[in-house]
């Protein structure tokens, strides 16, 4: 929504060579006014995960089914029923909310839709020819020279990037910031979530 609606135009690189815009970075990217990647990078692979390792909480070993009783049955048939529901729920919106991130930029919604329901994934080259990103750059000065002088359109109106010898400022994260990106590391974050479990069971 910040992309979206920036009053300065924003260009999102994926780089250096080898690096990929994947999961969120798939939503970013696109959303960006000038989407631009480095050779032998890669964007994709944006369908929803769960926080819980391998996507599903782990099962209990089966047993016998001859000797389930109904309401076990009916308790495992519910409880699938509403990981589906859960699951599906949470790609259709993913679908649709990457969906209209591509129209507003003109970007390919069927490539969009597909890195989201089908994990599809591609290489710069093939994300350039099938109109996912605007251009393929080796540098950041090269990028500066190529996004020079384009036209990109902003809630206020049409404005032409001006950024050839333009100087470049690297803005660091703040210490705040940093330690937001550690705590969110989904492993970090799962391994606070059980901790968090384990106490309240033995203040319990």
């Amino acid at each position: 929504k910040l992309l979206l609606n920036s009053p300065i135009p924003v260009v999102v690189y994926v780089s250096p060579s080898g690096a990929s815009a994947t999961s969120a970075g798939v939503f970013i990217t696109l959303a960006a006014n000038i989407a631009a990647m480095a050779p032998g990078t890669s964007i994709g692979a944006a369908h929803p995960v769960s926080l819980i390792p391998g996507g599903k909480q782990p099962k209990k070993k089966e047993q016998d089914p001859t000797k389930k009783t109904k309401e076990q049955n009916d308790n495992e048939s519910a409880e699938k029923t509403n990981e589906d529901i859960m699951s599906e729920k949470i790609e259709n919106y993913a679908s649709s909310f990457i969906e209209s991130i591509a129209e507003h930029r003109g970007r390919n919604m069927e490539w969009a839709i597909d890195a989201v329901r089908e994990s599809a994934s591609i290489t710069a080259t093939e994300a350039l020819e099938m109109k996912v990103i605007d251009l393929i750059s080796p540098s950041i000065a090269d990028l500066q020279t190529q996004i020079n002088g384009m036209k990109v359109k902003l809630p206020q109106g049409e404005r032409t990037l001006l950024t050839s010898g333009a100087k470049i400022e690297r803005v660091e994260m703040s210490i705040k910031q940093k330690l937001i990106d550690i705590l969110s590391t989904p492993d970090i974050a799962f391994l606070l979530l059980s901790l968090g479990s384990l106490g309240l069971l033995l203040e319990f």
